[in-house]
């Protein structure tokens, strides 16, 4: 039989080189389409940050240091690196300025999620130093955490959500806070429960039920005459969101598969970045965003008593603190 080769192999060999060839060539062209089909879109405005004071919570990495990376080169007055780790938070902070940005513009403020203590502190600290915060991208989450906060609420709700809740609630009556950017997830429209006050036992039915209390409190804030809210779907972003899980082992193994299929951090950040610099006329208020366009939210969420009765759970959850 005749060889692809230019020197004489065996039949059986040739059949099994062919046969190779053949998958591989299947296999690299399936990762083709699932980069094409994750990459999603990117936000074209060239919009500038000036005169603009922003805290992204979760700005050491993944999506959140992206967003802090293009509002310091946007030209924001002021970047806070809201971090609960000081250490990365430094290690960031360093990064960023090595690259261009102005280290009196850039500035770190520790916040741990899961302690409304260390909310209330940040707030506090917040406050003696700005009066005016034009945006608040609360990025920041965990896929995995077992047990419950010293606040006694699952841990996976309140750093996924309360946390949030709880600093937004209060940076609200303190400070004149003018937009407010929720990272959130696709896996919202999938959550089954909507009791915030019901113990649930499996990680992501906990971390689905956080993200649509997320969207929902978006949707009750942007009612609020004056107040800008947003929810978006950052889309499957390559991050650290799998450290600690068990599906941690994939993203250790098939790492340059995942880099090349999934979106890096910038891709991801997209769409937060328009919906905070983008400006909305009052049709396009209240809005939940996917790969920089309108997208659907779960069907309960049309329900106004569905959201207001989400919004009534949070502040008994945390009204000890506000």
């Amino acid at each position: 039989s005749s060889s692809i080769l230019p020197f004489s192999v065996p039949p059986l060999l040739d059949t099994a080189m062919l046969w190779i060839f053949s998958l591989a060539s299947s296999a690299f062209g399936v990762l083709l389409i699932m980069r094409y089909f994750f990459k999603g879109a990117a936000w074209a405005g060239k919009t500038s940050a000036r005169g603009k004071t922003i805290i992204v919570t979760g700005a050491n990495s993944g999506i959140g240091r992206a967003l802090a990376d293009e509002f310091s080169l946007r030209g924001a007055d002021n970047v806070v690196l809201a971090c609960r780790n000081r250490q990365r938070a430094e290690r960031a902070r360093e990064e960023m300025i090595e690259s261009s940005a102005d280290e009196t513009r850039v500035s770190i403020e520790i916040v741990d999620l899961m302690s409304f203590k260390s909310v209330i502190t940040f707030v506090d600290r917040i406050m003696t130093r700005f009066r005016t915060v034009d945006v608040l991208v609360c990025n920041a989450g965990v896929l995995q955490a077992d047990g419950q906060t010293e606040n006694g609420i699952e841990k996976l709700l309140q750093a996924n959500y309360l946390g949030h809740f709880l600093m937004v609630e209060s940076l609200r009556a303190r400070v004149n806070l003018k937009r407010v950017v929720f990272v959130s997830s696709l896996v919202h429209k999938y959550a089954k429960h909507e009791d915030l006050r019901k113990k649930l036992d499996n990680n992501m039915v906990q971390y689905s039920r956080a993200k649509l209390a997320e969207v929902s409190y978006a949707k009750h804030l942007s009612s609020i005459e004056g107040m800008q809210a947003y929810s978006c779907n950052p889309g499957v972003v390559h991050t650290n969101i799998l450290a600690g899980t068990w599906m941690e082992i994939f993203d250790r193994y098939l790492e340059p598969v995942l880099s090349f299929i999934m979106k890096s951090p910038l891709e991801g950040a997209q769409t937060p970045l328009m919906l905070r610099l983008a400006q909305f006329s009052g049709n396009h208020q209240n809005v939940c965003c996917s790969d920089c366009a309108l997208d659907a939210t779960h069907p309960l969420l049309s329900d106004p008593a569905r959201i207001e009765e989400l919004h009534r759970q949070s502040i008994e959850l945390t009204k000890e603190f506000l």
